[in-house]
C-alpha cells in the first residue's frame, strides 16, 4: 500500500515549487502501480486547507 504525505501533494500541486515536476512524476507513477494508493482524511483536509489559503508563504523557509 502507498500512503501519499501532504507534502508530496503540494509540491505535485504547486507549479512554481522546485520540486513539482518530480513529485508530480512519482505521483503519476504511483497511479499507475498495481497496488492500493491511498489518502488518509488528515492528509487531504491539511492539503485543502493549505491551498484554499488565500494567503500563500511562498519562500518563508
Amino acid at each position: 500500500m502507498i500512503l501519499a504525505d501532504v507534502n508530496l501533494l503540494l509540491y505535485a500541486y504547486d507549479a512554481q515549487s522546485a520540486f513539482h515536476a518530480k513529485a508530480k512524476s512519482w505521483l503519476e507513477d504511483a497511479f499507475s502501480r498495481p497496488e492500493p494508493f491511498c489518502l488518509c482524511w488528515p492528509t487531504l483536509t491539511a492539503f485543502t486547507r493549505i491551498v484554499t489559503n488565500p494567503f500563500p508563504f511562498y519562500g518563508v523557509l
